[in-house]
């Protein structure tokens, strides 16, 4: 082999582990979502949001406060 074939062989791979990585930075973003409302429909946090009322601004360490926490 040439150096020619060598670039272009080294180039299709980079190329392959390119695609291949941002399909599992795709499978990754897309666990996450779920992942993220589950613990928030457990936690109680849009319970809490509710209560508050609307336009009401709640700073974290309230948000915090307000959940039940079980051991």
């Amino acid at each position: 082999m040439n150096s020619e074939e060598n670039q272009m062989k080294t180039s299709t791979n980079e190329e392959y582990d390119h695609i291949l990585g941002q399909y599992a930075m795709q499978l990754v973003s897309a666990s996450v979502l779920p992942m993220v409302l589950k613990g928030t429909i457990e936690l109680g946090v849009l319970d809490i949001i509710d209560k508050a009322g609307p336009g009401v601004i709640m700073m974290v360490v309230k948000l915090i406060m307000s959940m039940v926490w079980h051991q």
